[in-house]
C-alpha cells in the first residue's frame, strides 16, 4: 500500500470519526460482556451506516471493505482494549457490515437514515 493514501487512511480514521464510530463499535463489542443489561445482537442502524460509509470512501471491492474493516476495528482495539471475546465480536459485526449483509437496514432509512 502507498505510504500517502496509508496516511490519508489514518487521517481521516483518526481525526474525523474516532469520537464517535470508535466509541460506538467499542460499545457494542462490550454490551454483551459488560453485566449491564445493555446487550444487543447487531449494530444500529446509524452505526452500521457510519462504517459503511467509511468503507465506501475507501474500499470497491468487497475485500477492500474487509480490509478497512479490519483496520477500523484493530484502530478500536487500541483506544479501547477490549477483551478477545470482545474484539471478535465487533469484527464480526464489522465484517457483515462489509460483506452487505447490513445494507438493507442501512438502505430502507431507518431512523431518518440515507447513505
Amino acid at each position: 500500500m502507498n505510504i500517502f493514501y496509508w496516511h490519508q487512511i489514518t487521517e481521516v480514521f483518526a481525526v474525523t470519526y474516532p469520537n464517535n464510530m470508535v466509541v460506538k463499535i467499542i460499545g457494542f463489542a462490550r454490551s454483551v460482556f459488560s453485566g449491564s443489561g445493555g446487550h444487543r445482537d447487531i449494530l444500529y442502524d446509524e452505526e452500521a451506516a457510519g462504517i459503511r460509509i467509511i468503507m465506501e470512501t475507501y474500499a470497491g471491492t468487497e475485500d477492500e471493505r474487509l480490509a478497512v474493516g479490519n483496520w477500523f476495528v484493530g484502530y478500536s482495539a487500541i483506544k479501547g482494549k477490549p477483551t478477545e471475546q470482545e474484539k471478535i465480536r465487533a469484527r464480526q459485526e464489522v465484517d457483515d457490515v462489509a460483506k452487505g449483509r447490513y445494507d438493507w437496514r442501512i438502505d430502507r432509512g431507518g431512523n431518518g437514515l440515507s447513505v
